[in-house]
């Protein structure tokens, strides 16, 4: 893709990591090791998105459930106890 936008920089410093790794590591090792990551990014990625769909109706409800929760904390204990004693608003917020 670098090549085909032809992004230079881009190019040689992908092709400088490439060749520090392969200096550094044996063939052997860095390919089944480039793969095995890709493969566990692959699975990882799927298995968190099959579940969002399964689980959850959309993300826009999986934000309005925390949302609403956080409403209702603010309600209960004020923003300031809500804040010191609950990590997940200051999060949201």
């Amino acid at each position: 893709m670098a090549f085909q936008r032809k992004l230079w920089g881009e190019c040689a410093r992908l092709g400088a990591h490439y060749a520090l790794l392969f200096a550094l590591f044996p063939a052997s090792v860095l390919i089944p090791a480039v793969f095995l990551s890709g493969l566990l990014t692959a699975t990882i990625v799927t298995v968190s998105h099959v579940t969002d769909d399964l689980y959850f109706d959309g993300p826009h409800k999986v934000l309005m459930r925390a949302c609403e929760g956080v409403k209702r904390k603010i309600r209960e204990q004020g923003f300031v106890g809500s804040v010191l004693f609950d990590n997940r608003v200051t999060a949201i917020f």
